[in-house]
């Protein structure tokens, strides 16, 4: 078995709450070693000019020496915690490559595995449909996909108001998480996959569009074509907002 070595990065308030001791239980069952790091222990600020800046060289070293990063952030106010972001932050410069035009590049970690751990105070089914936990989360996805990391699943614990415990279901997810990680981290060619998926996706779609359109009073060539194109369209767009805008776990 592939072992891997993972670092977690913890931005919330309690590094012994819930969403620090999920983060802690999948790191358990991720093959290999591993190390948490509490952010607020952490002094960091921006390469500054003329200036050294050892506690953010010492960050940097140890997500360098990582096969997996994990970031773990609570949703507050809808967005990320602010020890995290301010990390992120300030590694922006050191992770992203910048063009001489402002254009933001994958920089010297592209490739590199990222996970997010994540939780809110709504119920599952109300952050399903009020996606509390979805700015947070497109933040994060957003910092780490511009440096080029490939990203291998998220986990969102809802309904942290007045819990104590873990949810068995929750930590069992975790648990399966990890087991799929070792195939990820070898960058194992799924195109194969991705194209299988693409061919039942198109064959779905065009078999609805022509469904819809035998409810349609049309006749001639033109009429049947257009109308396909828009049904189609219509289905094309409603799959695409969704996997853009309503793709992460909400439960």
């Amino acid at each position: 078995m592939l072992k891997m070595h993972t670092v977690a990065l913890f931005g919330g308030h309690n590094p012994k709450g819930l969403t620090a001791r999920l983060a802690q239980h999948l790191l358990t069952a991720i093959p290999g070693t591993s190390e948490f790091i509490d952010l607020n222990t952490r002094f960091l600020h921006p390469d500054r000019p003329g200036e050294t800046n050892l506690n953010l060289d010492a960050l940097e070293a140890k997500l360098a020496h990582a096969d997996i990063w994990v970031l773990i952030s609570p949703t507050y106010y809808g967005s990320v915690a602010g020890p995290l972001k301010q990390a992120l932050d300030c590694l922006r410069p050191r992770i992203i490559r910048m063009t001489q035009k402002g254009d933001s590049l994958p920089g010297k970690y592209r490739g590199k595995v990222y996970l997010i751990v994540s939780s809110c105070f709504a119920s599952g089914w109300d952050n399903t449909f009020t996606h509390q936990t979805d700015a947070c989360l497109t933040t994060l996805d957003k910092a780490m996909s511009t440096a080029g990391l490939r990203k291998a699943g998220e986990l969102v614990l809802p309904h942290t108001w007045g819990m104590s415990e873990l949810p068995p279901a929750k930590l069992k997810t975790a648990e399966q998480l990890a087991v799929k990680l070792p195939r990820r981290v070898r960058k194992d060619d799924e195109t194969m996959k991705r194209y299988g998926l693409l061919f039942v996706m198109v064959a779905v779609m065009a078999l609805i569009t022509m469904s819809l359109q035998l409810l349609l009073p049309l006749s001639g060539f033109w009429w049947r074509y257009i109308s396909f194109v828009i049904i189609f369209f219509g289905l094309l767009a409603g799959i695409l907002h969704y996997a853009t805008f309503m793709r992460h776990k909400h439960r």
